[in-house]
């Protein structure tokens, strides 16, 4: 993927969140394994 700047809400300092933004009450991290169920069409999910 092509890099991209985000943009993180401030909730405390600038200094502490540049520094630490992993402590910030802000963000959630999506790091991990993730399970992905491919289908040809909507109509194929189960509900």
């Amino acid at each position: 993927m092509p890099a991209r700047a985000y943009y993180i809400p401030d909730s405390k300092r600038m200094d502490d969140l540049v520094e630490h933004r992993e402590s910030s009450d802000r963000i959630q991290f999506l790091n991990g394994i993730w399970k992905f169920k491919y289908f040809e069409s909507i109509y194929d999910v189960k509900e």
